[in-house]
């Protein structure tokens, strides 16, 4: 069964993002297919496109100038996202 969208969920792939892909930097080509298994989404199903929808909608991550040339979902965190990622998790 697919796990249901959160924002907890989006704020995970983009963590893993930062981590393992733009590593800090807002200029740099994010893959959120390429992480999101190792957050407990997988890819390209509605969980996965409502969490990067999610992202892109708040202004998180914008569409990468690059994202045409290789013909994949390519994208870059912005500085919200950034700022977003240094904010303390909310306690539950």
């Amino acid at each position: 069964m697919e796990p249901v969208f959160s924002e907890e969920m989006a704020r995970r792939l983009l963590q893993a993002m930062n981590e393992q892909q733009a590593t800090g930097r807002t200029d740099q080509d994010v893959f959120p297919a390429a992480v999101a298994a190792e957050v407990g989404i997988v890819p390209h199903t509605n969980t996965f496109f409502a969490a990067v929808g999610y992202l892109e909608a708040e202004g998180y991550i914008d569409p990468s100038p690059n994202a045409t040339l290789v013909g994949a979902t390519v994208f870059r965190i912005t500085e919200k996202g950034m700022a977003w990622l240094e904010t303390p998790w909310p306690e539950v």
